[in-house]
């Protein structure tokens, strides 16, 4: 019999343990996440699922990878051969489905989600880390991904690389679901 595939610790949980660990009181974590403290509680008490943009947020300001809150092993390393959970998915308000494929590894500095977007859904992201890089890769459906005020429409096999230190948002204007991977390039 085979052991079930790990279950991933909650949001909230790792949430609180991050901030125990860099010493943060609830105030401390708003202030570097621009995340109202109110809603920082509600999430480690996991009164309140945060959409993807919001977790971008808390992730940036506490300067951890988006993996680390999405994926039930943090820590990537070489050589590794795994299935992602058909639970992981994180879904959100914003209609934005999201799961980790790759987690984030340090010593290439990078991860990688696989997104899927409902009709009609829209979310905005914040600026990322100075020099982060993503790669959005369209399976399925399409996309319009604008940066900086500059839209790109995406359809099935399209690629976009974009700096993603910058506000951009993603959005669905089809009647049906859209899908891509994203890579996520972080600078060293």
């Amino acid at each position: 019999m085979t052991a079930p595939p790990p279950v991933a610790p909650s949001i909230g949980s790792r949430l609180r343990e991050l901030r125990r660990r860099s010493g943060l009181s609830l105030d401390g974590a708003a202030a570097r996440t621009g995340i109202s403290k109110a809603m920082l509680g509600q999430i480690e008490r996991a009164e309140s699922s945060p959409t993807i943009a919001t977790l971008w947020k808390i992730a940036t300001g506490l300067d951890v990878s988006l993996s680390f809150f999405l994926s039930s092993t943090p820590d990537a390393g070489t050589d590794r051969h795994h299935r992602p959970s058909p639970d992981g998915w994180h879904e959100d308000s914003a209609g934005m489905r999201t799961r980790a494929l790759l987690p984030y590894d340090a010593a290439l500095g990078f991860e990688m989600f696989e997104v899927e977007f409902s009709a009609g859904a829209s979310s905005v992201s914040s600026p990322h880390t100075a020099g982060t890089i993503e790669d959005v890769v369209m399976l399925d459906g399409g996309l319009e991904v604008e940066v900086d005020g500059q839209k790109h429409e995406l359809a099935a096999g399209d690629v976009l690389q974009f700096a993603a230190d910058r506000l951009h948002r993603y959005h669905n204007p089809g009647a049906g679901p859209a899908r891509a991977h994203d890579l996520i390039h972080y600078p060293r």
